[in-house]
């Protein structure tokens, strides 16, 4: 976590009988009579909490259409609402820690601790709100015993003292006339919360700055029992932002502001490439490649004198409940030659037989020598089986060759040829356009025979220029689920973006079918895939 920084501004109190009382009060009501069998911030997130702190903690949490969607629910089917909620926002999901909440319970049993509020109909003032929603602030500024009206006076006074108009005293600072007024330096740790909270003269106010989201609160202790409101932010001399526009900040920077969690993950970001193809299987299932390249130059070799390099991969596939039905960990070490460029790419494919749904697929990827990490997630769905009558194509699977010659026993075989991943989707502008891909559900003829046509179009990203047009030939076959290989090597394409379209035509029914994948071409100048 970010050290807050701290700026305390102290007075010399004037304080009366009746404020140290209170704040005596309030001291004791912090320790004893909001917290009940909480004992610590630092409690673990099994601390039992009451139904109130967690209602009060998902309302920080929540969008305000999650939060009314969560409490219609019976309590019966909350706890499965907020398994899936955790998960979706876990921000490494191939692991089993979700640090996404266990730093929201820090958070609330922090506020908990620090902000609480025995009168509120929630159980922290509104620092604590801030808190929850937005984590530690850069920096936190205190003022002690009525300071902006002592700082005002001070200002007016030194300023007459010294013969200073209105406007030069306004941009003056008079700490060297009131020591007591100086800034401290950085404190290093939130723990000072505890010693001003229990000291009855103080603070009655507090600035929070977020530097990263480029906001400001300011709150303030009006009624001198620790429990702190947020206000429209005021300067040193006394002038305050427009209330109404205070009114709509509030609403929309804290009402309306669902709880911000930025992970660090501690190391630089690993980029590679992952591409989907999603093909039948039998039994009314799929099987869906999982196509990765990993980048050569982006990868640290294991020494100045070697050619190996080490890459942890994991790849958690969950269902539409995000409940976990494969996954697969691999460690991939090998020599591998110099890289040629940014697109020469390591290729390795992970096939997983599902049946029809959605899913979510999770993939991260750990650099062993380098220690840089990249981690994906992409939600995909598997369609159910309409009728044999239905004729569909597969995905694309966009390759960097397909060879007929292979060794037996080699990956990426599919119907007899050899077929080479390429997840970039991006090709050299030299490079033939190779690819594979099924139809599914061709109709038979009377000599049950499936004859089909097939044309292959690029087109612009738009889909509004046709820039090569190829009639790949006329087929016959005995099966209605076929598997086509397909390369275009004479496009003649300048560096851009592409779309390369597969139209079949089934001449017994005379149905026409289509289906489309995007593509990248860049100048020629090195490899876009390896078998390395």
């Amino acid at each position: 976590m970010t050290d807050m920084g701290y700026k305390v501004r102290r007075l010399s109190p004037a304080g009366s009988a009746v404020r140290v009382l209170w704040g005596w009060l309030v001291v004791f009501l912090l320790a004893g009579g909001c917290a009940g069998s909480y004992t610590g911030w630092e409690t673990e997130d099994t601390a039992p909490l009451s139904a109130k702190e967690m209602r009060a903690g998902l309302r920080a949490l929540l969008t305000p259409a999650d939060f009314a969607e969560c409490e219609a629910l019976p309590d019966s089917q909350k706890s499965e609402w907020l398994r899936i909620f955790w998960q979706k926002h876990d921000p490494t999901p191939t692991t089993t820690e979700n640090e996404f909440r266990r730093e929201h319970f820090r958070r609330l049993r922090y506020a908990l601790y620090y902000f609480s509020n025995p009168f509120g109909p929630i159980p922290w003032d509104d620092r604590g709100e801030v808190y929850i929603r937005y984590g530690e602030p850069n920096e936190r500024t205190f003022m002690l015993n009525d300071f902006w009206d002592r700082r005002k006076a001070l200002g007016i006074r030194s300023a007459r003292l010294k013969g200073l108009s209105p406007t030069a005293a306004a941009e003056r600072d008079f700490s060297e006339d009131a020591p007591g007024l100086a800034v401290s330096g950085r404190e290093k740790s939130m723990s000072h919360d505890a010693k001003m909270m229990t000291n009855p003269r103080g603070p009655n106010g507090e600035v929070w700055y977020f530097y990263r989201f480029g906001l400001t609160f300011q709150f303030q202790d009006e009624e001198g029992l620790g429990i702190f409101s947020l206000v429209p932010y005021t300067d040193v001399f006394g002038s305050q932002d427009d209330y109404p526009e205070f009114v709509r900040t509030k609403i929309t920077a804290v009402d309306l502001q669902p709880a911000i969690y930025l992970h660090d993950y501690g190391t630089a970001h690993l980029d590679y490439a992952l591409d989907l193809a999603r093909f039948r299987a039998p039994g009314k299932a799929f099987n869906v490649d999982v196509n990765l390249g990993y980048p050569l130059a982006e990868l640290t070799r294991g020494g100045p004198d070697s050619a190996m390099i080490s890459i942890r991969r994991v790849v958690v596939i969950r269902d539409d409940s995000l409940h976990e039905v494969a996954a697969d960990l691999s460690i991939l070490s090998r020599r591998v030659g110099a890289s040629n460029g940014q697109q020469q790419l390591l290729v390795e494919q992970k096939i997983f037989n599902l049946p029809p749904g959605g899913y979510e697929l999770s993939v991260a990827i750990e650099d062993l020598f380098s220690g840089k990490k990249g981690i994906y997630k992409k939600c995909f769905r598997l369609p159910e089986f309409i009728t044999r009558e239905v004729q569909e194509i597969s995905d694309i699977e966009l390759a960097s060759f397909v060879w007929s010659v292979y060794e037996p026993g080699s990956p990426y075989v599919k119907s007899n040829r050899l077929v080479m991943p390429l997840p970039s989707h991006i090709y050299l502008q030299d490079q033939p356009i190779a690819f594979y891909y099924e139809i599914y559900n061709l109709a038979m003829n009377d000599r049950d025979t499936a004859v089909y046509s097939i044309k292959y179009e690029i087109l612009d990203a738009q889909a509004k220029h046709v820039f090569h047009k190829e009639n790949a030939g006329r087929f016959f076959s005995a099966e209605r689920d076929v598997c086509q290989f397909g390369t275009i090597g004479e496009a003649d394409l300048k560096p851009g973006e592409y779309l390369l379209s597969i139209n079949v035509f089934d001449e017994t029914i005379r149905n026409k079918k289509r289906t489309l994948t995007r593509f990248k071409v860049i100048p020629a100048g090195g490899r876009t895939g390896s078998r390395d």
